[in-house]
């Protein structure tokens, strides 16, 4: 048993008057190429209950499609973008274990990347490039030998370790950290 569904269209007939308008043609042209009554696509802009099947004629006769897809669009843009950027936060993070790890091992070119992380952080704050609170919190994480700073480094809070992982002291010491 086949059964028409009707569904509120807001979204397509919007869609729909817009892909009409922009090709330039009339409500009387498309309706007579869509075989349907004008008064049915004036419904159909206005987001009125219209038959899907009336719906998907007229948006055959104007070159497009309509489809019903898992999620929009732009959600799944946002979900995409999400996911990019845990993926960079992550990939930072793991930059910034093998950081510490080379700390805590008290290498000479990690010992480097601490008196220039240290001298970056002194820049900051004269510069006022960052909130206070940002400054104040790296310069107690640099505080020490570099195994305590490895360590420190190595057991940042999660609470805040995402916004301080995104502008690090350490940026042009990362490269040196990653595997050869």
């Amino acid at each position: 048993m086949s059964q028409e569904r009707h569904i509120p269209a807001p979204g397509v007939g919007a869609a729909l008057r817009a892909l009409r308008e922009a090709k330039g043609l009339s409500q009387n042209a498309v309706a007579r190429s869509a075989r349907i009554g004008r008064s049915t696509l004036v419904h159909l802009e206005a987001g009125a209950d219209v038959r899907l099947s009336r719906a998907a004629v007229v948006a055959r006769t104007l070159g497009a499609e309509i489809a019903v897809v898992a999620e929009h669009p732009d959600l799944a843009a946002r979900r995409s973008a999400r996911a990019a950027a845990a993926a960079r936060m992550h990939q930072l993070r793991a930059r910034h274990i093998r950081l510490a790890a080379r700390l805590l091992a008290n290498e000479p070119a990690a010992r480097d990347a601490l008196r220039e992380a240290r001298a970056m952080v002194v820049l900051w704050d004269r510069g006022k490039v960052c909130s206070a609170w940002y400054i104040d919190t790296w310069k107690a994480l640099l505080v020490g030998t570099p195994r305590k700073v490895g360590a420190a480094l190595a057991s940042l809070d999660e609470k805040w370790e995402s916004a301080l992982l995104q502008n690090t002291p350490f940026a042009f010491a990362l490269e040196s950290a990653e595997p050869q």
